[in-house]
């Protein structure tokens, strides 16, 4: 006999408070996501800035213009059509996907 394992809905929630954690590096900012919350399925999310460049610790939202990463990594989950992740180079205007967990 199987039986059903039901999680209520607030219990993710409890993942990440309010669904989302923030964490920041000196030239890194890491966000998580809880699962089912964001529309694409994103659930992490890792953005490299330049070196000198004010990086992600100084993100305080004291400066007037924000810094522009280098690098953008998103990974995802529950996604029809099985996109993993995507890799993007904003400098560059170039994308990468992935659609498997082993490429």
């Amino acid at each position: 006999m199987l039986l059903l394992l039901q999680v209520p809905a607030d219990c993710f929630e409890l993942l990440y408070r309010l669904g989302q954690k923030t964490e920041i590096y000196d030239r890194v900012k890491v966000e998580y996501f809880a699962p089912y919350l964001m529309k694409e399925g994103t659930v992490q999310r890792v953005q490299i800035f330049p070196e000198g460049g004010g990086g992600a610790a100084e993100q305080d939202g004291s400066a007037t213009t924000a810094p522009t990463a280098i690098h953008v990594i998103e990974r995802f989950r529950h996604r029809k059509d099985r996109m993993v992740a995507r890799e993007a180079f904003p400098e560059n205007s170039r994308l990468e996907y992935k659609r498997h967990w082993y490429s």
